[in-house]
């Protein structure tokens, strides 16, 4: 059995001694580190992108419901939407650009 400072090893891990608190941190040792304010000014950032991908999305859905009700309604060939609203139809419109928004604007 040889000892593992001789041989050149890593130290094992009862030899690590801890950090004095009183001792200050090396000069790269807090790059990773945010304030609560950096992560709040981030988290706006981020939903400002992703609230206007979705709208960006819903702009392309919006131009491209009219083919995807076609294809929506091809299952019931040609029978009429029956909507119980005046404004159920539009409703309907919206929605599905919103959702075609929402999976336009998704990650990879």
């Amino acid at each position: 059995m040889t000892n593992a400072d001789l041989v050149g090893g890593p130290a094992p891990a009862s030899a690590v001694e801890p950090l004095d608190p009183n001792q200050s941190p090396s000069p790269g040792a807090d790059e990773g580190v945010m304030t609560l304010v950096d992560h709040l000014a981030e988290l706006r950032n981020r939903l400002i992108k992703s609230i206007v991908a979705v709208a960006v999305g819903s702009v392309i859905g919006w131009i491209a419901t009219p083919e995807l009700m076609k294809v929506l309604r091809a299952p019931i060939g040609a029978r009429e939407l029956i909507f119980l609203s005046p404004g159920e139809a539009f409703f309907v419109y919206i929605k599905i650009a919103i959702a075609v928004g929402i999976i336009i604007a998704m990650p990879v």
